[in-house]
């Protein structure tokens, strides 16, 4: 332990002061400067105690602020990996979901040629042979679906932004999956909004990530409930949520729920959410999950105000295929 400059030099003048006392004072004053020499060596070892007490807490502190940059940068060399890996993953899935996106097309186009000669025929087991051919039907637009979440995760396009009503918006995509949620016994239903909420975003991507979010609340209430839509400005954000009366997702997965290839769900692709959360920071924005003051679970999409009289922007895409926002069948 290293001893200050003031403690060496007050350990030998309290030395000197009992020294000097005892030579040159009666016996009766010994004592005395005895205990003024105690009370000076006392304070010597109170102060390079005190100073030690200061270097060990700032050795610990600089300790855990060294223990803090090595974790930091064992996260970062996490991140990078898994960015490669992404990457890497990025490529095969746009591959292959090109080769069988066309495939799938004409599956489905002769499927429905199909079905509308089973309706003019008199055949006895048409009504079962129309059923398995509905079955085949609903698969086939299930792996459509998977394609489209696969290339738009891998490839998205830019985003081309005009001012937008979010609350219109909102109410285009209600009665777009309406009747959709009832067969599942949810009702979904919009909360009306004072006045337009405005932002600056490219329609079909924050329809798809809309699209995404309201689907992952249906599917979260295989027993029915409602979901809701609320469109509004908040904090000169322009917000939009997604609220439901499901289950909720608990604490250890809401921090995971918008990794790629992360899902709950025994057919889900992992790909919905994060695919959303992609879409909404490509327009400056951010998407937050929370509990809901009633149960369930409220996901929120916020975009800057869009300014008055704000000009649409124009650019070219890099890529060609568009993000599919129609609802299944």
């Amino acid at each position: 332990m290293r001893i200050t400059n003031i403690g060496v030099a007050l350990v030998p003048i309290a030395a000197a002061v009992i020294l000097l006392g005892l030579g040159l004072t009666r016996a009766a004053e010994v004592e005395d400067l005895a205990l003024i020499g105690a009370a000076v060596a006392a304070l010597v070892l109170g102060h390079v105690a005190l100073r030690a007490g200061r270097q060990r807490a700032a050795a610990q502190k600089e300790s855990a602020g060294m223990r803090e940059q090595l974790e930091l940068r064992a996260r970062v060399g996490e991140c990078e990996r898994r960015r490669e890996h992404l990457a890497v993953f990025a490529q095969l899935a746009a591959h292959v979901s090109h080769e069988v996106r066309n495939p799938l097309s004409s599956i489905s186009l002769n499927l429905e040629l199909l079905d509308d000669e089973l309706l003019a025929c008199a055949c006895e087991r048409r009504p079962l042979v129309r059923q398995l051919l509905g079955s085949v039907q609903a698969e086939t637009a299930r792996l459509q679906r998977l394609t489209d979440d696969y290339l738009a995760f891998a490839k998205p396009r830019r985003p081309e932004r005009v001012p937008e009503d979010l609350s219109e918006l909102a109410h285009d995509l209600v009665r777009l999956l309406r009747e959709e949620a009832l067969r599942s016994g949810v009702i979904i239903n919009t909360a009306a909004a004072a006045s337009p909420v405005m932002a600056l975003v490219d329609r079909g991507q924050v329809k798809q990530a809309l699209l995404n979010l309201v689907r992952n609340a249906v599917q979260a209430m295989p027993d029915g409930g409602r979901v809701e839509l609320r469109a509004y400005e908040q904090e000169g954000r322009a917000c939009l949520s997604v609220s439901d009366t499901g289950p909720g997702i608990p604490d250890v997965d809401r921090c995971r729920v918008f990794e790629p290839f992360y899902t709950t769900k025994a057919a889900g692709t992992g790909l919905g959410l994060p695919l959303a959360l992609h879409l909404v920071r490509e327009h400056g924005g951010e998407l937050q999950v929370a509990a809901g003051t009633e149960g369930g679970a409220v996901f929120t999409m916020s975009f800057p105000v869009c300014p008055p009289h704000a000009p649409a922007e124009s650019h070219a895409s890099p890529y060609t295929q568009d993000i599919a926002v129609e609802a299944a069948s």
